[in-house]
């Protein structure tokens, strides 16, 4: 009798690192042990980027897939998605389908799931922003799985009461009975597996060549779709004012490669000597350079979270891309800095929050080494046990 087959299904950067330690508790099983064979099918939705991740975490996808295209628009990389998708669940017979957070990919993952009446798990379950805030895409994607979704592996209490607060009326027959489980933030453990792997030799890395090993260092890191093509303009004025008044630091820009931003990054930067772009690190040398960082500026939650675990000063840019799990980080004692500065996409937020916070005095050392919960490991159990249970209930019918 075949195996049946879990499909974890992966998209971009932020999903390998957040599924990283799962996925290694699946590898270090005995397979015999698993009532399931775990299959990774990888989407291309990002390209480098997530090849990077994937290198890092040290995952080997059973299929990947390549649905970028440059100047894709948002309407039609969804609807490639969910094609795209279907077949990978077809081709696999996968018995259950997990998604990683709530990128596009993701969001397919849980329409073709739906559609194809195969369970969803969704790790990374309930990251909702804040009040009446609506990020895009994520707004509409977070509502969908929180619906459809049989079992969220939530990392921790504020997003299982999202999901639950989520989870109405209008949920699809079956989501009212979806488990819950806390399991902590998976990309902590990768981030203190980079950050044990992480080099300081900068000149091994050939785009930080010429950067001074002595000069302070402010970090950017931009993605969102809010951000693309003109709408960086903002941003990379607000860099040139700085890097002008603070000719002692180095300001680094590390963009996405999508083509919305890479192009834009790549006209709007000025040229100056203690300002470049370049393009995306692979994730053991990123977080050295977080570490080393005098300021993280950044549009995404995730190097937002890493930031203010290393005890880094951090401007979050726009209010879209908070969390309440961010914010209730960045208030609590587990980092070393007070709180994260927030600042819209404008020129001048940008260049006050960042003068404001080189006035300060630097911040210590980061630390080198960290010792997160085993989200990976209560994963694995909490999936685990809602399938034995899954297959009791089919058994009993």
């Amino acid at each position: 009798m075949p195996v049946p087959v879990l499909l974890i299904v992966i998209g971009t950067r932020s999903e390998a690192l957040a599924g990283a330690a799962l996925l290694g508790q699946f590898r270090s099983a005995d397979p015999y042990s698993l009532p399931f064979e775990p299959r990774v099918a990888t989407t291309g939705q990002e390209d480098t980027e997530l090849l990077q991740a994937l290198d890092a975490a040290g995952i080997v996808p059973a299929t990947e897939l390549s649905v970028k295209r440059p100047h894709l628009a948002d309407a039609n990389l969804d609807a490639c998605l969910v094609d795209q998708v279907e077949r990978l669940v077809r081709h696999h017979d996968a018995a259950a389908v997990l998604a990683i957070g709530c990128s596009a990919t993701a969001w397919a993952a849980a329409v073709v799931a739906y559609f194809k009446q195969v369970p969803l798990i969704h790790l990374g379950a309930g990251v909702f922003a804040p009040g009446d805030l609506r990020p895009f895409p994520e707004w509409y994607h977070r509502w969908d799985l929180a619906r459809l979704a049989g079992l969220h592996l939530c990392p921790d209490e504020i997003c299982a009461r999202a999901v639950q607060n989520a989870v109405g009326a209008e949920a699809p027959q079956g989501a009212a009975t979806a488990q819950t489980a806390v399991v902590g933030e998976g990309a902590d453990e990768m981030l203190a597996r980079s950050l044990a792997a992480a080099r300081s030799d900068p000149e091994a890395e050939l785009t930080l060549k010429g950067l001074r090993s002595d000069a302070p260092r402010v970090l950017a890191y931009v993605r969102r779709r809010e951000h693309h093509a003109d709408g960086l303009r903002p941003l990379c004025r607000a860099l040139d004012a700085v890097s002008a008044r603070h000719p002692d630091h180095d300001f680094v820009a590390v963009h996405s490669l999508q083509s919305h931003i890479c192009d834009a990054m790549a006209a709007l930067i000025p040229r100056r000597g203690n300002l470049r772009d370049i393009s995306p690190l692979p994730h053991p040398v990123f977080v050295r350079e977080l570490m080393r960082a005098r300021l993280v500026m950044t549009d995404s939650a995730g190097v937002a979270r890493e930031a203010l675990l290393l005890g880094r000063p951090l401007v979050l840019i726009g209010d879209y891309s908070r969390t309440e799990s961010l914010d209730a980080l960045a208030a609590s004692g587990d980092c070393a800095i007070a709180a994260m500065a927030i600042a819209a996409m404008e020129e001048d937020a940008l260049r006050t929050a960042v003068s404001m916070i080189l006035s300060r005095p630097a911040p210590g050392p980061a630390p080198t080494a960290l010792n997160p919960p085993r989200a990976g490991h209560r994963a694995a159990q909490a999936i685990l046990e809602w399938w034995k249970q899954a297959e009791a209930c089919t058994t009993n019918r």
